[in-house]
């Protein structure tokens, strides 16, 4: 007979509880698209000779589409976390 297995009262609230892994809860995306966004803009456009005001343009309308994101999914979801 197999070893009894435990279950849980609660479903997990997480990736890395679900996947029994310690470090609690896993980085929010949103810092995440933030950082990326900002690598982009301060290091690969300018290293690549793309004009700091175009750069900028870009990295507002990346920036506006992750601000909505989270706004469509916090709309349809209010119980939504990142």
């Amino acid at each position: 007979m197999p070893a009894s297995v435990a279950i849980p009262d609660r479903p997990a609230e997480d990736e890395q509880e679900l996947l029994g892994l310690p470090g609690g809860e896993p980085r929010p995306l949103g810092g995440t698209l933030t950082f990326i966004g900002g690598l982009i803009v301060f290091v690969i456009l300018p290293l690549s000779g793309v004009p700091w005001p175009i750069a900028l343009l870009i990295a507002g309308i990346f920036q506006t589409g992750v601000t909505l994101y989270f706004l469509l999914q916090y709309a349809a979801n209010p119980n939504f976390k990142q």
